[in-house]
């Protein structure tokens, strides 16, 4: 079972200015050494950490069945 919240690092232009409103959406890293591998802006734009937490289901992909709903046959 996936935690509520998890931590991660973005570069904090991104949260700032585009966070939910960037079209192609924005990368959360792993790591702080994840996200300077990754984001070569980090040396100007600086570094976040933030917090995800899990809010609700939009839409049951496959691997949430089995984990949200009781199967009719008892299996």
């Amino acid at each position: 079972m996936m935690p509520e919240t998890v931590t991660g690092y973005m570069c904090a232009t991104d949260w700032e200015f585009e966070l939910g409103e960037a079209a192609g959406g924005n990368i959360v890293y792993a790591s702080v050494a994840d996200a300077k591998e990754h984001r070569k802006c980090l040396d100007g734009c600086g570094i976040v950490e933030v917090k995800v937490t899990f809010s609700r289901v939009i839409e049951k992909g496959n691997r949430w069945i089995d984990q949200l709903e009781p199967n009719p046959e008892g299996k």
